[in-house]
This record gives C-alpha cells, structure tokens and sequence, in this order.
C-alpha cells in the first residue's frame, strides 16, 4: 500500500517486489493475499519476499491492509491472516 492509501496487487513471480507495485514509491504495508477460484481470500500476510516489519509494526501493517481491501468491498477472515512479525517464513 502507497504511502496515499492506494493497493495494488500484482501477480506473484520471481523478481516481483512490493517496488513493481508502488512505480518504485514508498509503501506503508506490503505482503502477500491468495483467493480462490469463488474471489474468497484464503491466505492474508505481510511477508514480501525481501522485508519483514519489525514486531512494532507488523500488526499495523496486517490492519492497514485489512482495512484497505475492506474499503474496496474485499473481506479477510481472520483465519487466514499469518502475522511475521519481523521473522521470515
């Protein structure tokens, strides 16, 4: 998510970092989010491949997101929600 509230979402790949979304601008959250075949969110996160929030900040990345896909009509079971918290997978 762009520093002006803004998501994007692009396909997963190697060598897709949270920069190709942004245009290479400063985010505030960035992760990963699955849905199924139905448009269902079945996998929320805020893991980027490359930089993990420190514990501090996770959470607040994890709501950021949350509330940005909430916004655009997109809901996210807790469920599905994996928290890092500045460790990797």
């Amino acid at each position: 998510m762009g520093e002006n509230g803004q998501f994007s979402i692009v396909p997963a790949g190697p060598g897709i970092h949270h920069t190709i979304a942004s245009g290479d601008e400063k985010v505030t959250a960035a992760g990963q989010i699955t849905f199924n075949s139905q448009g269902a969110v079945t996998m929320f996160d805020n893991f980027t491949g490359h930089y993990t929030p420190c514990t501090e900040c996770a959470a607040t990345f994890i709501q950021r997101g949350v509330d940005a896909f909430g916004l655009a009509g997109i809901r996210i079971p807790r469920r599905v929600i994996t928290d890092y918290g500045g460790k990797a997978p």
